[in-house]
């Protein structure tokens, strides 16, 4: 079990140190720019990822961590990849709208503890004196395979093609993060080194 890491996740999460957006940033007109909008903390679910849900407190949010984490210690499932899987999608599910408790800096808080935790965990678990290379995968002809086979002019032609438009742009996000974890495997590293995955491309560092 990866108790350093788990603690670290429950530590923050027990802070629930706001997350600021990065357009709160803007100044327009006479308006300071100040950093003022913080944003409740709250677990990624199906219902939330587009509109903003119901909101939680740090104690709903804690629970429902311990919940997760008593659900997996129950399994007992010995398999690093396994448990760094695991970790990894706790990590997003109550970490993507927290900001690292570590950090005090405007700029820092706008950054969701999920993102600066993986990219740290990267940082230090590379050889010293080794460089980065930043790959990026791209999917060509996504626009094509999208929209093919779409006729609105013709009779009929606009049946069900939201339904259709939805179902393949999910079918490029999969086949994105598929591929992109498939280099992951090739190059023996771990999935923290995938930096972002979907709209037909990815980038690993």
């Amino acid at each position: 079990m990866f108790t350093t890491d788990f603690k670290a996740l429950q530590e923050a999460v027990s802070s629930a140190k706001k997350l600021y957006s990065i357009f709160d940033r803007v100044s327009l007109g006479h308006s300071s720019g100040r950093l003022n909008n913080q944003h409740l903390p709250r677990p990624l679910t199906n219902e939330n990822i587009v509109s903003a849900g119901e909101s939680y407190s740090k104690d709903d949010l804690l629970t429902g961590l311990e919940k997760d984490l008593k659900r997996w210690k129950d399994l007992n499932i010995d398999n690093d990849e396994v448990q760094t899987d695991t970790f990894y999608y706790l990590l997003q599910k109550y970490g993507w709208r927290i900001a690292d408790p570590q950090k005090e800096e405007e700029t820092s808080l706008a950054v969701a503890y999920c993102d600066s935790f993986r990219v740290k965990k990267v940082l230090d678990n590379t050889e010293d004196g080794k460089g980065f290379i930043l790959l990026k995968g791209d999917l060509s002809g996504i626009q094509k395979y999208i929209y093919g086979n779409i006729q609105p002019k013709r009779a009929g032609g606009m049946v069900n093609i939201a339904k259709k438009l939805r179902g393949r742009s999910v079918l490029v996000s999969l086949l994105s993060d598929f591929l992109a974890n498939v280099v992951l495997r090739e190059l023996d590293l771990p999935v923290w080194h995938l930096m972002f995955a979907g709209g037909g491309h990815f980038n690993l560092l």
